[in-house]
């Protein structure tokens, strides 16, 4: 759980997580080479290299599945005021004043050609303005695009 939160938040180089885990794995590997009353006499460093291990693999782990290291993620690409090609994930749910939804990401247009791309935005339609929309709906628009906070 804290390799998860500290690579979340702090964004923790991946290669140091890698070199934290093979130097934890080593450890433990090595740990069974030795005697019992070696392993026990030395049972608090054994506990260190299994909490530094999960630590690791939580921190490789969020790394790993965080959508910002993707080399075709949107928003290594994405300018304002460029088309945005994106795909309904679900069907628009109705809010107070409009209709939100979930939509992929799927191509930027750049330089009157488009680049495929991957990632989820919400979206929001003003009551007035909603079509028939439905899942797997293509959208296209350039409005800028806001970060949730």
């Amino acid at each position: 759980m804290i390799g998860i939160i500290l690579q979340w938040y702090l964004q923790l180089p991946v290669l140091a997580a890698w070199c934290v885990f093979s130097t934890s794995t080593l450890l433990l590997i090595l740990s069974f080479l030795l005697s019992y009353y070696r392993r026990y006499r030395l049972s608090l460093a054994y506990g260190v290299a299994v909490s530094t291990l999960f630590l690791a693999v939580g921190s490789l782990i969020t790394w790993y599945n965080d959508i910002r290291h993707n080399s075709s993620w949107y928003g290594k690409y994405y300018r304002p005021g460029q088309l945005v090609v994106a795909t309904l994930r679900e069907r628009p749910v109705a809010k107070l004043n409009s209709f939100r939804t979930v939509a992929t990401v799927t191509a930027l247009g750049m330089d009157n050609q488009f680049l495929s791309t991957n990632g989820k935005v919400i979206v929001y339609f003003s009551k007035d303005s909603m079509l028939n929309l439905d899942y797997g709906s293509r959208i296209i628009f350039c409005r800028p695009l806001q970060e949730i906070k």
